[in-house]
């Protein structure tokens, strides 16, 4: 025996409406390139080596716009970092690891991936090992482990290339790099960091979808 008409537009009507929060959903999920804000809290720099160029995107040989530009199609193109003096446009300290360099998103994202830029280990201060934390209050008093990695070498003086690292996926605001090991004993320094990264969806805009979907299946079951 076949199903009533109402009962089977109701499930058409329904899968409809799921199709349409997974599209938006999906659209939400699309992964851009993120820059921090600010660096809240970093080892003693050399000089004007301020850690605060590691995020402002000097050097950077293709640029990108924070929040926006697609993170896959960014890193797909192969962007270099060219490291100067006039004016420096890296970070570096005489610090030795272990050493934190915290950051400021401005706002909580989804943080999936990063974007890194070494130092030379010819100049003994390049990343060989860090954890990345992230955290949703600047102390980092409560955190969360997104990965353990270990930087590589680019083997060239001037010229850093992007290292892209998977991220285990976590909401925050606040991300921390914990640098464990470098090149050498005489202290710790990259180029340019980033992130990838997708908005968090917020629990009204997800509300009014679910509260907009039950209004018309209900207006469908009372013209059925």
């Amino acid at each position: 025996m076949r199903a009533p008409l109402a009962p089977r537009v109701k499930s058409v009507t329904l899968l409809v409406l799921l199709a349409v929060v997974v599209c938006m959903t999906a659209e939400v999920r699309a992964d851009f390139m993120l820059s921090a804000q600010s660096v809240i809290n970093a080892p003693p720099p050399i000089g004007s080596f301020s850690f605060d160029q590691t995020i402002n995107q000097s050097g950077l040989s293709v640029p990108y716009v924070s929040g926006t530009t697609d993170f896959g199609t960014y890193v797909a193109l192969g962007p270099i970092h060219t490291r100067n003096n006039t004016p420096p446009n890296y970070g570096v300290s005489f610090s030795l690891p272990p050493v934190d360099v915290d950051y400021d998103l401005g706002s909580t994202y989804n943080v999936k991936e990063m974007a890194f830029w070494n130092y030379p280990f010819n100049f003994s201060a390049g990343v060989t090992g860090m954890q990345v934390f992230t955290s949703s209050v600047p102390n980092f008093a409560t955190s969360f482990l997104a990965g353990t990695f270990n930087p590589l070498d680019d083997g060239d003086t001037l010229i850093n290339h992007v290292q892209v690292f998977d991220l285990t996926d976590s909401n925050a605001r606040y991300v921390r790099l914990h640098v464990t090991s470098t090149a050498s004993t005489n202290g710790t320094g990259f180029s340019e960091v980033a992130w990838g990264a997708t908005q968090v969806p917020e629990p009204a805009s997800l509300a009014a979808m679910t509260l907009a979907a039950v209004a018309l299946m209900r207006r469908r079951g009372r013209s059925a």
